[in-house]
């Protein structure tokens, strides 16, 4: 119901792009793909989307006369693998992402920016929104004390918490193991292991004992998301 309302306002044999999300990001009405998809597949679909990107730069806030958006990318610049289709065709990078997008119908047409919404059920002002940049600490008997570790990303952390496991890391799964962390003698003494998994394979699944699921809905009711 909430995507039927949504959308229903939109005249989809006159729009070729629209974005989805409070972020913003751009999908282009694809011949084939969307159900009434009006831009074709090859030089067209690359004509609007380097079109939409060009005009997205340009774009300047208001009050300031800054630019808001630092980068447009193309998806396949971002994602890989056989899932690709599935993201957004333009994904925007806003600047210091204090900008977002919503469903403001009070905006005055032609216009392009609007006062801020208030966070749900609350008074505050919705100013800002998720970075990319986060926190990652780590601490314990094998963990080096008072290292600072650059260039660690989130697709490092599955691997080397299988590694900290003594769990064999599959050799398909994106990051590394962050070697850097751990005390010298650790690594010597547990290298990592690897192993390999074929593809559409399914992987052995290992079920909780009864102790083991209570600790775990002890823990989430601790932390509230379980009453």
């Amino acid at each position: 119901m909430e995507s039927y309302l949504d959308f229903s306002g939109i005249d989809w044999k006159k729009t070729k792009a629209y974005g989805f999300g409070m972020y913003g990001n751009i999908h282009i009405n694809l011949q084939g793909r969307e159900p009434q998809g009006i831009v074709k597949p090859g030089k067209q679909y690359e004509d609007v989307r380097n079109r939409i990107i060009s005009k997205l730069l340009e774009l300047r806030d208001p009050n300031t006369g800054d630019k808001i958006v630092e980068k447009v990318y193309k998806r396949e610049e971002l994602y890989h693998g056989p899932f690709v289709e599935k993201a957004p065709d333009l994904l925007i990078k806003w600047k210091d992402y204090c900008y977002y997008t919503s469903n403001n119908f009070e905006i005055k047409k032609g216009s392009y920016f609007g006062t801020f919404l208030n966070i749900d059920s609350s008074e505050y002002k919705h100013v800002g929104t998720h970075r990319l940049n986060g926190i990652f600490m780590a601490m314990g008997p094998v963990i080096k004390k008072g290292v600072q570790i650059d260039n660690a990303e989130i697709v490092d952390l599955a691997p080397t918490i299988l590694y900290f496991l003594g769990q064999p890391i599959p050799e398909d799964m994106d990051g590394r193991v962050l070697n850097e962390i751990f005390l010298e003698d650790f690594l010597v003494l547990n290298p990592p292991e690897f192993c390999h998994v074929k593809p559409g394979a399914q992987r052995d699944i290992t079920s909780y004992s009864k102790a083991e699921a209570k600790k775990v809905r002890e823990r989430l009711k601790a932390l509230g998301y379980i009453e």
